[in-house]
C-alpha cells in the first residue's frame, strides 16, 4: 500500500514542477514581450508640446501616467497566454474558412448564398473570441 501513495505524490510532485516551469516561463517570456513593447511606445510616452500641439487627435495625455510597475504583473501572468490563445483562435478561424471555400473560384466572384452566411457566422463568431480574449467587451 505504501508503493501506491509513493505513487501519488511523485505524480503531485511532477504536476507542481511542471506548473512551477509554466509560471515561471510565463512570467519571463510576458517581461521581454512587455520590455520589448514598452521599448517600441518610447516615442508615444516621450511628451512633445510642439508636436503634440500640432496633432491633436493623436496626443496622449494619459502617457505621463503610464507606469512599467503597473504592467509587470499582468505581463507575468497573462500576456503570453493570451498571446498563445490569440494565435491558436486566428489559425482555427483560417482553417475553417478555408474548409468552406474549398471549391469557390473567387476568379469568378466572391461568396454566395449558404457559403457566405457560415463563413461570416466563422469570422464573427471567432472575432468575439479574440476580443473577449484580449480583454476587449464590446456591446451591440
Amino acid at each position: 500500500m505504501n508503493s501506491k501513495a509513493d505513487d501519488m505524490s511523485w505524480c503531485q510532485k511532477d504536476w507542481l514542477t511542471v506548473i512551477g516551469i509554466y509560471f515561471a516561463a510565463q512570467a519571463l517570456i510576458g517581461i521581454i514581450l512587455f520590455e520589448y513593447s514598452w521599448a517600441a511606445t518610447s516615442r508615444y510616452r516621450d511628451i512633445k508640446e510642439d508636436r503634440d500641439n500640432s496633432y491633436p487627435t493623436a496626443n496622449r495625455p494619459d502617457a505621463k501616467d503610464w507606469s512599467r510597475c503597473k504592467f509587470y504583473p499582468r505581463a507575468m501572468l497573462m500576456m503570453p497566454s493570451r498571446l498563445l490563445l490569440l494565435i491558436v483562435d486566428l489559425l482555427i478561424v483560417t482553417i475553417l474558412a478555408k474548409i468552406f471555400c474549398i471549391g469557390h473560384d473567387f476568379k469568378k466572384g466572391p461568396l454566395g448564398g449558404c457559403r457566405k452566411k457560415i463563413v461570416y457566422f466563422i469570422v464573427k463568431w471567432f472575432a468575439q473570441g479574440m476580443l473577449t480574449i484580449g480583454g476587449v467587451s464590446v456591446k451591440i
